[in-house]
């Protein structure tokens, strides 16, 4: 499939692939609380995490999009795959991301920017896996969606 053209299709498409990101997460993360299983700690719920990080990114790059930053600016290697990259570049365009919501994103950044939850998260390499509540990242998303407004607050 070709790239849409334009910055306002790119953000439609990269939003539309983080609701389906974000649907799947959700039904993962209710099969471990029907089960009985926490995801807090529980590697075995590492392509949840995924999901999440994942569908941040590309709403992180949605919101950047409707405030005119090209494709090619996010292909950068400062910003590619960084969660933290790409909020501080929202916030210098004025967007208001709420504290809980940046301290979210700066912890997930580091094992999202090196895939860990693609490749290493089974392998002791010394570096914590950060699995925090569900509700948290849920919430985090929820935020994100609506920075890929246009009009919050003005910006």
């Amino acid at each position: 499939m070709a790239e849409p053209a334009d910055n306002i299709a790119m953000a439609s498409w990269y939003r539309s692939l983080a609701v389906a990101f974000t649907h799947n997460a959700k039904i993962l993360s209710h099969a471990f609380e029907e089960r009985g299983e926490g995801v807090v700690g529980n590697r075995m719920a590492a392509p949840m995490y995924y999901l999440v990080s994942h569908a941040a990114e590309l709403l992180l790059k949605c919101a950047l999009f409707k405030r005119g930053v090209s494709p090619s600016d996010l292909k950068s290697v400062a910003i590619r795959h960084s969660l933290e990259g790409l909020l501080d570049e929202l916030l210098r365009k004025g967007v208001p991301i709420s504290e809980p919501c940046s301290q979210l994103l700066r912890k997930l950044s580091h094992q999202h920017e090196r895939h860990a939850l693609r490749y290493t998260v089974f392998v002791d390499d010394g570096e914590p896996v950060f699995t925090p509540q569900s509700e948290e990242l849920f919430s985090m998303l929820d935020e994100l969606m609506m920075a890929g407004r246009i009009t919050t607050h003005g910006v």
